[in-house]
């Protein structure tokens, strides 16, 4: 199991390295805007992403140590329906920001991890 996360947390580690620093703070254009919130998309998603990852992992263990208790087999349950839930929530709202770029023809490469 720890090797599961380790391998998780090294991969979104390589996405936020790859993720492009945060421009200095003069927006004068609707490109400029979307750059600042494409930085800022990118973060949300990595740091996101890995407590996603970690909730499912607490959930599972929460699954596995039940030993027949119905409270906490539930508990695992919902833990892992909520954290996928919020991942895919993040997936969409990165979604989102690629979807109004284009709408708006914001010039440049588009979100991608």
């Amino acid at each position: 199991m720890r090797y599961v996360s380790l391998i998780a947390l090294g991969a979104a580690f390589n996405v936020a390295r790859a993720a492009e620093t945060i421009p200095e703070p003069s927006v004068t254009s609707i490109g400029d805007f979307y750059i600042a919130l494409k930085a800022v998309a990118q973060w949300v998603l990595v740091f996101g992403m890995i407590l996603g990852v970690l909730f499912i992992i607490m959930g599972a263990i929460s699954i596995l140590t039940s030993r027949g208790d119905e409270k906490k087999l539930t508990t695992g349950k919902d833990t892992i329906t909520w954290a996928i839930v919020g991942v895919v929530l993040l997936v969409l709202s990165y979604a989102i920001v690629n979807i109004v770029a284009k709408f708006f023809g914001v010039s440049g490469t588009v979100i991608s991890p």
